[in-house]
């Protein structure tokens, strides 16, 4: 819920914040809910665990634990990118 009129300004910041995210835990959690639907809650629960399990070894994982480790916000769009990262000086 937001303030009538501010609607599409929340969905552009919201988008940009869903954006800077880890790429793959954003698709798990996408898979998790759209699969989960269909399941018992026990069943969809396991799924979610299994999903999140994947993500241990994954470059955002790493990149989030050294970031809370060395007290800075992480960047998740470097860590998987690397060099391929495209800055957006927009922001």
């Amino acid at each position: 819920m937001v303030e009538p009129g501010t609607a599409e300004e929340e969905a552009v910041a919201f988008a940009k914040e869903v954006a800077s995210l880890p790429n793959k835990a954003v698709g798990h959690i996408k898979v998790a809910i759209n699969e989960g639907m269909e399941m018992s809650l026990y069943d969809a629960l396991a799924h979610e665990r299994e999903l999140q399990n994947q993500l241990f070894d994954t470059e955002g994982a790493k990149e989030g634990i050294s970031a809370f480790l060395e007290k800075r916000e992480p960047d998740f769009i470097k860590a998987e990118l690397g060099d391929d990262a495209v800055t957006n000086d927009d922001d």
